[in-house]
């Protein structure tokens, strides 16, 4: 109906038939509604004053109706992008912005991108050298994980405008929103708790490990024959035919560091001990047998990285190397003997907590790395012998690195071509134990691994695969080395103390008096050479101490770094245990100068416990020294050998070392640098 039209129905009906459609004078120009309203002044009694307010009115409501309308038609296209419409306005619940953040973001993540782990949100990065990483989502790249999620808008008088959401909300929607757990990354089929195989791509949910498997696999048969399974063994213990192991159980050892990744899910958050990988001599083929190993249980040759000079930087290293997320990571060409707090927590734990470096912000990372160390003679100290597994070799050369007529030249090429049978011949010695009803080992167990050393011993027993964990007595004997070493750096302190306190040297049991701070002091001034010069010089019993201190003490003196503190903690840790010789430490009280130290020789008494001051007890005393580590080549049986080790004519042969064909190493720290082969 037109204003016109309008205005003769009033004249014919009555004024009321204008109240009722004012929204047609209301749409009229100014113009044409002064036209009608005189029109209807003239020819109807309606009331002028309360036209004019009605109409007005009417206007009003029109307008906003109108602003609506455009509202939703900008609201209309925020949503037809294809994400979640969410208004931030400073009226409206906060719970309901990140409640509809959180679902935004969760649909986002839909198949997930990115994880939780630990205390971090990351996402898996594969850089050039082709190992899976983790990376921190920041601040920066959560901001801009919410702006793809959703369209954050706020409503205005003209409609809406994007907008970002406020810090404050941002913050929350980061601490609930869901996001899947990430345990690992995997480049190879992922075996489940109940023996079944995800071959990915994708999140597994059960593992939680996102798998990106690269190649072929052939597949796995559920229930694994007696010939698919010796088939299977064979083929597994191929890449290692040419490696000079002194005995069956460092092979037996080699074999479950192969399926220490492939295991992973089934042992449900359990500790694994750290892999010695030790040789008599440099060019024998540690370095190279390590690789060997991460290429055929992950397809990556590991991550490496160098013993650490101090503990603070062992640290550091280790929660590096636990947020990159690496599955395995070699320690490589370790000098003597290898010690370290740090790793022996991250060997014990599910979890390896630490201060994120120049932040206040704590880290919570899943333990989960195969750590794998090389070295010559390599010997691990106090409590990391009790967290160690041996594998050892011996060439039984000169120089092993001048060997030839390997089986496999190119070993990590070989690997590499036949990755996806290798893969699946260990997926099968799993699959096969699991078919025959996970038959417990009988082999020797490993104390804070007990269910680490049940399924790989497992394994390897039903495989029909000897010697798993027998050799360590050998390894343990090696821990005599440190009772010997306290013993020589404790007769070296009391001959200073005494030398200092000018004491008759035929009275040589009585017990000799000093503090942690007066002996750092003299180390600190003193030469590096032994001899029999005065306690505080460079010929005195100064050095004889330097030569017996702990590897990290005698670094931290080098580097000029101040040890009064870290001498008085180890000091502290053994205080009455008693070492070869029967030396031990007892506390004598507090000094100007700090705790007072006495060292004494015989049995601690009952009632001091190692100290004299208190009466409280300590460290039940430990045993005596035993005999040097390390088997000598002719320790080896011609029976000790992996299944289809093989003489350089193709019969079977004993162990590789016998026929002179052990690979040499080819990495930077511990190969022959001649040549391109084992």
């Amino acid at each position: 109906m037109t204003a016109d039209e309008l205005a003769e129905e009033a004249i014919r009906k009555g004024p009321h038939v204008v109240f009722e459609n004012i929204k047609v004078l209301a749409r009229a120009s100014e113009a044409k509604y002064q036209k009608i309203r005189e029109k209807l002044k003239q020819t109807t009694d309606v009331n002028l004053n309360g036209l004019a307010a009605a109409r007005r009115e009417a206007a009003e409501r029109l307008e906003e109706q109108k602003k609506k309308a455009a509202k939703q038609k900008k609201r209309r296209a925020f949503e037809d992008e294809g994400v979640p419409f969410v208004q931030v306005n400073a009226n409206r619940p906060s719970r309901e912005v990140v409640d509809e953040a959180c679902s935004a973001v969760k649909e986002f993540n839909d198949p997930p991108e990115i994880f939780r782990r630990g205390r971090e949100i990351v996402r898996v990065k594969i850089p050039e050298d082709g190992r899976p990483a983790f990376e921190n989502v920041g601040k920066a790249g959560f901001d801009d994980l919410l702006s793809r999620s959703a369209n954050f808008a706020e409503e205005t008088e003209d409609g809406f405008k994007h907008t970002d959401l406020p810090r404050r909300l941002t913050s929350r929607v980061r601490a609930r929103v869901e996001i899947p757990q990430l345990k690992a990354v995997s480049q190879v089929p992922v075996l489940r708790p109940d023996g079944s195989v995800f071959r990915g791509p994708g999140y597994d949910e059960e593992t939680k490990v996102l798998c990106r498997p690269e190649g072929d696999v052939p597949p796995v048969p559920e229930s694994p024959t007696g010939h698919e399974l010796r088939r299977a063994t064979k083929l597994l213990s191929e890449p290692f035919c040419d490696f000079p192991f002194v005995d069956q159980a460092s092979k037996a050892n080699l074999f479950a560091a192969v399926l220490t990744p492939v295991l992973r899910p089934l042992l449900s958050g359990a500790n694994v001990p750290l892999f010695i990988f030790d040789a008599t001599k440099q060019g024998t083929g540690k370095t190279l047998l390590a690789d060997a190993v991460g290429l055929v249980s992950t397809g990556q040759v590991p991550a490496k990285m160098s013993a650490p000079a101090g503990e603070a930087e062992w640290r550091k290293q280790v929660t590096a190397q636990l947020r990159r997320g690496q599955p395995i990571v070699t320690v490589d060409n370790v000098k003597g003997r290898i010690s370290s707090s740090a790793l022996e927590r991250a060997l014990t734990s599910e979890t390896f907590g630490d201060r994120l470096l120049g932040q206040s912000r704590q880290l919570d990372l899943p333990a989960d790395v195969l750590w794998i160390a090389t070295g010559n003679n390599l010997r691990p100290e106090g409590e990391m012998t009790r967290r160690s597994v041996l594998v050892r070799m011996d060439a039984g050369m000169v120089r092993p690195w001048e060997r030839s007529g390997f089986e496999h030249p190119n070993l990590r090429e070989w690997i590499r071509a036949r990755r996806g049978t290798l893969v699946a011949a260990g997926l099968t010695l799993v699959r096969a134990w699991i078919d025959a009803g996970r038959p417990t080992p009988s082999e020797e167990q490993l104390g804070s691994f007990e269910r680490w050393a049940e399924v790989a011993g497992g394994v390897l027993g039903h495989a029909g695969i000897e010697g798993f964990l027998e050799n360590l007595e050998e390894l343990h004997g090696t821990a005599g080395g440190e009772e010997r070493r306290w013993s020589r750096l404790l007769k070296a302190i009391r001959a200073w103390a005494r030398q200092k306190e000018g004491a008759p040297k035929k009275n040589t049991d009585s017990p000799a008096v000093f503090t942690a701070k007066e002996l750092a002091g003299d180390l600190k001034s003193a030469g590096s050479s032994r001899g029999d010069g005065p306690p505080g010089s460079a010929n005195g019993p100064v050095g004889k101490i330097k030569e017996a201190l702990p590897e990290e003490l005698q670094a931290r003196l080098r580097d000029g770094n101040p040890i009064a503190r870290s001498l008085g903690k180890r000091l502290g840790n053994r205080r009455g245990q008693r070492f070869t010789g029967g030396w031990y430490v007892r506390r004598e009280g507090r000094g100007r100068q700090g705790t007072r130290w006495a060292v004494c020789k015989g049995e601690p008494s009952a009632s001091s416990g190692g100290d004299s001051s208190n009466g409280r007890s300590s460290t039940s005393p430990s045993g005596e020294g035993s005999r040097p580590s390390g088997s000598p080549t002719s320790d080896r049986s011609p029976g000790d050998r992996f299944p289809g080790d093989r003489s350089p004519s193709g019969s079977p042969a004993g162990d590789g070392a016998s026929s002179g064909r052990a690979p040499a190493d080819h990495s930077s720290t511990d190969q022959s640098p001649a040549s391109g082969s084992p």
